[in-house]
């Protein structure tokens, strides 16, 4: 039983040490580590809308605009996160160039 539980915990606890990993390969430059982490974490199901922020961050500068808005739009609706803030300012600017286009 108490392996049971403890294999319970452990896979209800690999997001978050994911995202804590990924923080600190980003913190050290190890980019593409730290993508991979993330990608991990994502990849589990359920993600925490600070993983989804912090991937978003990485795909704008990847260039990749459109999965970064995909990505911030679904951490906002998350409910309250540290960065919520940030990933709010962030998809405002990333929303701002594509209004002028159209306009």
């Amino acid at each position: 039983i108490l392996a049971r539980i403890g294999a319970e915990y452990a896979r209800a606890s690999r997001p978050f040490a994911l995202d804590t990993l990924a923080r600190i390969r980003l913190a050290r430059d190890e980019n593409s580590e730290g993508r991979a982490a993330l990608a991990e974490a994502l990849q589990l199901g359920n993600p925490l809308p600070s993983s989804l922020y912090l991937m978003a961050r990485i795909l704008v500068r990847e260039g990749k605009k459109d999965e970064a808005i995909l990505l911030l739009d679904q951490s906002l609706i998350s409910g309250s996160f540290p960065e919520i803030q940030a990933a709010r300012a962030l998809r405002s600017q990333l929303e701002g160039p594509q209004e002028n286009e159209t306009s």
